[in-house]
């Protein structure tokens, strides 16, 4: 397998806050690739071809956009679940454009994620400024009591935040360059589970440089391997099983902002754009911003837990 990056053409003009692949729909299908910037527009493009399908300009910078479940449809930032800087969680009605529900919350939402459907329980996941994760049933969000309030194993600035392909728990990363593997169940036995490490550092000169996580991605099928975009430029692939860095991409000219596995998880993407993570530069300027596409073997994303040698 090929282990060069191929860029996407037609990237967008403004930081990119979010890459995302459509969901598998059908078998024959390659999936689409949605690029959210905060040059106003949400991009469609189909990757196999490398070209852009659709361009959409909604007339002000997009933090955020996800598929809808099939695929055919793409929302904007925050469909049906939203969580702000005015510490609420908000379930909106996309038929009224209206907040069906709203919760106060003990701090900002700094990231928010939903377990995938065919998970065990439907739970919708928060974590805030002041180091809480709160975990809800969407069931009984009415009620708006967290089913868990846990306090986050991370003590920097969270990041992001994803919930596992099989819904067991969830990955969360930081500003200090780490990263958290967390389980809802919490008996003993799925709690010694829970482990963090440090990642995202250079030590050049004697002297350790801590970059900021700025996204993590699981992979399809290979529930827990994930990857991770650093403010380092570098591309991480991680195996949540035995606790080991498989293999890291060519370290891109700025820092990766966000990072997506195709739904059958042989393609992974990266966004390539300045986070900001040393305020504004002039001298130099930071590179164009881009998208980079990497096939991926089965081979390169599998568990070693076990493995001899």
């Amino acid at each position: 397998m090929s282990s060069t990056l191929t860029d996407l053409a037609n990237p967008p003009a403004g930081a990119i806050s979010r890459v995302a692949f459509s969901p598998s729909t059908t078998g024959t299908s390659p999936p689409l690739l949605l690029a959210a910037s905060w040059d106003a527009t949400v991009r469609v493009y189909d990757p196999a071809a490398n070209r852009c399908l659709s361009t959409a300009d909604l007339g002000s910078p997009v933090t955020n956009a996800v598929w809808d479940a099939e695929g055919k449809e793409v929302y904007a930032t925050g469909l049906v679940y939203t969580g702000g800087w005015d510490s609420t969680l908000r379930c909106w009605d996309p038929r009224s454009h209206r907040a069906a529900q709203t919760h106060v919350l003990p701090g900002k939402v700094f990231a928010l994620d939903a377990t995938k459907r065919g998970a065990p329980t439907p739970l919708l996941v928060a974590a805030t400024h002041t180091g809480r994760v709160l975990v809800y049933d969407r069931r009984r969000l009415g009620g708006g009591a967290a089913v868990q309030d846990r306090e986050s194993s991370l003590r920097y600035q969270t990041r992001d935040l994803v919930c596992t392909p099989d819904g067991e728990g969830y990955a969360m990363s930081s500003t200090e360059g780490r990263i958290a593997v967390e389980f809802f169940d919490p008996s003993p036995a799925s709690q010694s589970r829970r482990f963090a490490f440090k990642c995202h550092r250079q030590t050049r000169g004697g002297t350790e440089y801590v970059y900021p996580v700025n996204a993590l991605a699981f992979h399809p099928v290979h529930t827990m391997t994930f990857a991770s975009a650093g403010a380092d430029g570098v591309v991480g692939i991680w195996d949540g099983t035995a606790k080991k860095r498989l293999r890291a991409l060519a370290r891109q000219p700025t820092s990766t902002s966000s990072v997506a596995f195709s739904p059958a998880g042989d393609v992974l993407v990266a966004a390539v754009s300045y986070t900001y993570e040393e305020g504004e530069r002039a001298h130099p300027p930071p590179p164009p911003d881009a998208i980079v596409i990497r096939r991926i073997a089965d081979v390169e994303v599998q568990s070693k837990a076990g493995a001899k040698g």
